[in-house]
């Protein structure tokens, strides 16, 4: 191989492994008019995706429609459980931002790692997914293949979508 392809390859590879356009989640052109927080890091080892939508109408979010949505993009739901607000509010970032927990085991109880801000204060049903990409937490060999939430509030009028996937 030439040295000049052999640098327009590496070129490539360095310009295209960064870019977060070519991630794409069932959510990508969701309700875009209630869109308030929209947060991506995307790159060729990992990545993750925090999404945030309000809207001043009760019920305007709603699991029947959201759970078939997630399909379109390739997520399979595999269970939902209800959090309460009090302890929602324990979850906090490192920084002491409102969190939003992610476990690597089928139970919120163990939480370990809070790596996504948290807009939703009320209580709220976490949906989990399976995405087809696998989350693998740092130093040591736990991993999940349900890393895609969505986090819907009690009142229906606020919505999070969180991914988070790769090491």
């Amino acid at each position: 191989m030439k040295i000049s392809s052999l640098l327009a390859f590496v070129l490539l590879i360095v310009c295209t492994s960064c870019n977060t356009s070519y991630f794409s989640s069932p959510f990508s052109n969701f309700d875009k008019k209630n869109l308030k927080e929209y947060n991506s890091n995307q790159g060729p080892w990992g990545g993750s995706l925090e999404m945030y939508w309000k809207s001043d109408q009760p019920q305007h979010f709603k699991a029947k429609y959201l759970i078939p949505y997630t399909g379109n993009g390739g997520w399979k739901f595999e269970d939902s459980t209800k959090i309460n607000a009090s302890i929602l509010k324990k979850w906090t970032t490192n920084d002491s931002k409102p969190g939003f927990a992610f476990t690597y085991t089928d139970s919120f109880t163990d939480i370990k790692d809070i790596p996504f801000l948290r807009w939703i204060t009320s209580d709220v049903t976490v949906y989990r997914f399976t995405t087809g990409k696998i989350a693998i937490e740092p130093d040591t060999t736990n991993e999940t293949y349900k890393n895609g939430y969505v986090v819907l509030s009690k009142d229906g009028k606020e919505l999070s979508v969180y991914h988070l996937w790769g090491e």
